[in-house]
């Protein structure tokens, strides 16, 4: 080892203190008049680079010419051929992204002349443009309504009698372009942050994603709204996860509000890849807008079909029919209160003089395994990182922390003091002890440098903490090892010793006064049991952690990992398990899950610090994890994370056994960090039971996250239903006074709704309007035909209006027929109140976008990459284990590598069905070999010790007992049962069997006893 890291002394690099300034993005500007932004905005305008002015082209001309659509000026044939130039440039990436100022004509004109310009000399096929203003006319939806080329999206105001009719969200496009006109109608009462944030997690960007749009155009003119200016940031950090980044802006300089040149300020920063400014937490979202466009939208996105898979809705054409007779339309009357909130914010740019800092130290490669050498949790690990990122530039870009061992008062915020006492005296144990120490059921190593190793994990990654906490870095990264996410507070687990993350989150809260509240987002294929366990009661660290579950037989195999853990006590809610249950995940799968659940409730948390368990084991090609996430998708889950926190986002790496995955994937999260331009993803088409699962922990936590109540799924509970109906409704009134139409026909035993909707569900309901208007709500009896359900409901409802404690909701039931529930659930609900017209829930409609049918599985345990192994919640019987024992387990499996770019034909199997049995390569009871062999005892033809049966034998590798198959009398299990030695090779196939892992098991160590069977069968 000491040879090696003499080798690697290369790859220490000075301390530079890179200027923040360095890493910002390479930003176009187009202005051919001087105005205010030159004027006022010269911080931001020092850093943007000039393009050089020219006029329209031969070829572009006639392209003006035959769309007859402005009035070609001289100045428009200046600023059109500028800003062609600008495209042309930040298409070839000669710019990461661009804006124009435009003078006299009209914002929308310019736009789609643009549009059809860049299609026609660039040959581009798909253009996403957002349209912002809330007074939008027709003129780009009319111009490319027919097109699938132009992906066009509209959140604008919708007034009866001004706005134009095909300006209403029923207008979704025609012909090839159906479904690429996006129409999101909202109330100015009412649509604020938090519905522009349900709008783009739910159907702009999802639908985004799916669409692969080549560049993004944004046309942004007047702002009077309830946005704050910061929240422009947001929108355009989002937008360049897509595109490669490729955004170009066309800006009214005629406007000159102080709002709006803030926001301008906002958009430019963002675009320069400045961090966003955190946002006050956002409410719930008044969702009845959405829920519109999302109904006439589903039949053309496969992102959105699997929202809903109710079969007895009410069909798309009827729903329409509601819509078009009950559409409720704001009238013109008194404005909208143009607000700007107070940011919540520290940040102070002025302060961060470097944007990326990193901590790592080679004298972590010490803890090796004694026993086996060429164990996955290798010290390669992050030699290759750091080569890799040295290879790729990154690390010179990177200001280098000095590393440093944490303290045992430290630790100790994590972990026991006699835990701590006992991992340190490992560095005392002789290395035969130590060897005898490795050896045991959870496959933990050690070594006489396995303590100062995970010592020095945490300390450099508290290293990062404090730099990132005290401004002196936007960012930063711990490349260490041993990892540390399954450490629990008494005991080590899965190849874990201390829990550096968890470790961070409470040394940040303990230091710095403006650290209250952490997300921790573990993106490791295995699920943060240890980081779970220890903020299980915390309600300021929100733990969300996406992992292989495949229903509890992936590691660590404990129930705990599933959606239905949500914390406890005060930590309801806060812990977030979003499990996949499928042989294959990869970026689609977790896109959707960060745009439906990962990023909503985080913007609603608003935390003050991201922390990342970055384990890589989910990367294409890793022996374990054998999921399929590109670095791209890592790198677009890393963008995402850094629109939080005001940028500060701390990466702590974890997991990842593939030497080419894990660098590569670290790589690509470290050049986000950097400000770099974010990889584009192929279009996602994230897989049924991906949306089943997303679907069971939104209908888990939307009762402690109001962002989640939005969500069009179905509910094992009408009043979880009722949740996502009645904000909206709620919204749709002035928010001076609530008026109820009071139907109680939903109700059970009615003999007209025929629902079962209980008096608690009226009273929850009830209960959340009174949050609203001061508490001046109304309830005015309409519908309810059954006697005894409509005064019991009444009831309940003056029960909550008096003040009295309004009972709880039944929590949700997560059952397998779940779904059957939620078939029973979404249905037609009121059609007496016209507030419940605009519909609870997403009508039935026929697909015109299919998914591609997934290959069934074949049932085959033997194929699961997991240990059975004996968890806190699995204790086996009759062993006793002592209090404080040192408890490991980690899945070890081989498959082979998964290509990074696979045909779709390949992309639709199951990449595992190829193959019958796939043994391990590696097993923690290898050691357990008796290595006394003979080719005596090695005898085929030995009976049954039990029996004498010699049809199908066994013979144990521990003790060399034979005994009869499973599949004769069970023999060999019972001797299994009774000595717990694991391992038994077969005289029929000579394959080798763990009982313990459950998994067929081929290792060199195995070659010599197989070898002697063999030469016992066959001479």
């Amino acid at each position: 080892m000491e040879n090696i890291l003499e080798q690697l002394t290369d790859l220490k690099i000075q301390n530079k203190e890179n200027e923040f300034n360095q890493n910002l993005k390479n930003t176009g500007i187009v202005s051919i008049n001087t105005n205010w932004f030159v004027s006022e905005s010269s911080s931001l305008f020092s850093k943007l680079k000039n393009v050089p002015v020219r006029t329209i082209d031969e070829n572009e001309s006639e392209i003006l010419l035959q769309s007859n659509q402005i009035d070609s000026s001289e100045s428009d044939k200046l600023t059109i051929g500028s800003s062609l130039q600008l495209i042309s440039d930040i298409i070839s990436q000669k710019f990461d992204n661009g804006f124009v100022f435009m003078h006299n004509s009209s914002i929308q004109d310019i736009t789609n002349l643009i549009t059809e310009i860049t299609i026609a000399v660039h040959g581009l096929k798909r253009i996403m443009i957002l349209d912002l203003d809330k007074n939008s006319d027709s003129k780009i939806q009319n111009k490319f309504y027919q097109s699938p080329k132009v992906l066009y999206n509209s959140i604008h105001q919708y007034i009866d009698g001004v706005t134009a009719e095909e300006k209403q969200f029923s207008f979704i496009g025609d012909d090839q372009g159906k479904g690429f006109n996006i129409n999101i109608t909202m109330d100015e009462d009412c649509f604020g942050e938090s519905e522009y944030m349900a709008t783009f997690f739910n159907i702009i960007l999802p639908v985004a994603y799916e669409f692969n749009p080549e560049i993004i155009f944004i046309p942004f003119n007047k702002q009077e709204s309830k946005l704050t200016s910061s929240f422009f940031g947001h929108l355009i950090h989002l937008l360049s996860s897509l595109a490669n980044g490729k955004i170009f802006l066309i800006i009214d300089e005629t406007e000159s509000s102080e709002y709006f040149k803030k926001s301008v300020n906002e958009l430019v920063g963002s675009m320069l890849g400045l961090p966003c400014k955190k946002l006050k937490s956002l409410r719930e979202p008044a969702s009845s807008s959405i829920l519109k466009s999302l109904s006439v939208l589903r039949p053309h996105w496969c992102c959105l079909q699997l929202l809903n898979d109710d079969d007895e809705s009410i069909s798309l054409n009827e729903f329409l029919d509601i819509q078009k007779n009950d559409f409720k339309i704001p009238k013109r009357g008194s404005k909208s209160k143009n607000f700007e909130r107070t940011l919540r914010s520290d940040l102070k740019l002025d302060d961060i003089k470097t944007r990326t800092c990193v901590s790592s130290d080679l004298e972590m490669m010490k803890h090796f395994n004694l026993i086996q050498l060429d164990h996955p949790e290798k010290p390669d690990r992050i030699k290759r990182i750091l080569e890799t990122l040295k290879e790729k530039k990154l690390y010179y870009r990177c200001k280098e922390l000095k590393s440093r061992y944490a303290t045992d008062q430290e630790i100790n915020l994590c972990h026991s003091l006699n835990y701590i006492e006992k991992i340190k005296s490992v560095k005392f144990k002789s290395e035969t002890e130590l060897k005898d120490l490795s050896i045991n059921n959870y496959s933990v190593f050690f070594n006489s440098s396995t303590f100062d190793c995970a010592m020095l994990a945490t300390g450099c990654l508290l290293q990062v903490v404090d730099e990132v906490c005290s401004n002196r870095s936007l960012n930063g990264v711990g490349i260490i090892r041993p990892p540390g996410h399954h450490a629990y507070y008494k005991s080590c687990s899965g190849f874990c010793f201390f829990n550096s993350v968890a470790i961070g989150a409470k040394y940040a809260q303990k230091k710095y006064n403006h650290i209250k509240k952490i997300l921790i987002l573990d993106f490791d294929v295995h699920h943060g049991n240890g980081t779970q366990d220890i903020f299980l009661e915390d309600d300021t660290v929100l733990f969300i952690s996406l992992h292989r579950y495949d229903n509890g037989t992936f590691y660590p195999i404990d129930a705990g990992s599933n959606y239905d853990e949500v914390g406890k006590g005060k930590g309801k809610g806060f812990n977030i398990n979003i499990p996949w249950n499928q042989s294959v995940a990869g970026d689609a799968e977790y896109t959707a899950a960060f745009l439906r659940i990962v990023m909503p409730v985080a913007y609603e948390f608003n935390p003050d610090l991201v922390l990342v368990s970055a384990g890589f084991d989910g990367a294409t090609g890793d022996p374990l994890g054998r999921y399929n996430i590109t670095p791209s998708g890592f790198a677009q889950m890393t963008k995402m994370l850094c629109s939080l926190a005001n940028g500060k986002v701390i990466l702590g790496l974890e997991g990842g056994y593939n030497l080419l995955s894990i660098s590569e994937s670290m790589a690509s999260c470290v050049s986000i960090l950097l400000g770099d331009r974010c990889p584009s993803i192929p279009p996602i088409n994230a897989k049924p039971k991906a949306y089943e699962s997303i679907r069971n922990v939104i209908k888990t936590h939307k009762k402690y996250w109001s962002c989640l109540k939005f969500d069009v799924a179905g509910d094992a509970e009408y009043t979880a239903a009722f949740l996502r109906i009645v904000m909206p409704v709620a919204y749709e009134f002035n928010p001076d006074l609530v008026l109820v139409s009071a139907g109680f026909d939903g109700a059970t035993g009615d003999p007209l709704g025929r629902y079962n909707i209980t008096p608690s569900g009226f009273a929850q309901m009830t209960k959340m309007l009174c949050s609203l208007a001061n508490g001046k709500v109304i309830l005015g009896l309409e519908g309810g035909y059954n006697l005894l359900s409509i005064s019991e409901s009444m009831a309940s409802c003056v029960s909550i209006l008096l003040g009295d404690r309004c009972p709880s909701i039944p929590p949700i039931n997560a059952k397998p027929k779940a779904y059957e529930s939620i078939r029973n659930v979404i249905k037609t609900h009121k059609k007496y109140w016209s507030c419940l017209k605009f519909d609870e829930k997403l009508p039935n409609c026929e697909f015109v976008k299919k998914f591609k049918p997934e290959r069934k599985q074949k049932n085959n345990t033997a194929t699961e990459n997991s240990y059975t192994l004996r968890s806190r919640n699995k204790p086996k019987e009759n062993e006793i284990v002592e209090q404080e024992q040192l408890k490991i387990s980690e899945a070890i499996s081989n498959i082979p590598e998964i290509p990074s770019e696979l045909s779709d034909e390949a992309n639709d199997l199951d990449l595992l069905s190829a193959f019958s049995v796939i043994p391990l390569t590696f097993c923690p009871h290898l050691s357990e070999l008796n290595s006394n062999l003979d080719q005596r005892l090695i005898d085929v033809n030995i009976p049954c010790f039990k029996c004498n049966s010699i049809k199908e034998n066994w013979i144990c590798l521990s003790c060399f007992e034979c005994g009869c198959s499973r599949f004769v009398n069970e023999h060999m299990l019972e001797h299994h049962d009774s000595t717990h030695h694991p391992m038994v090779l077969s005289f029929s196939d000579l394959s080798v069997w763990c009982y313990i892992c459950e998994s067929y098991v081929h290792n060199d160590m195995l070659t010599q006893v197989k070898q002697m069977a063999y030469k016992s069968k066959f001479g």
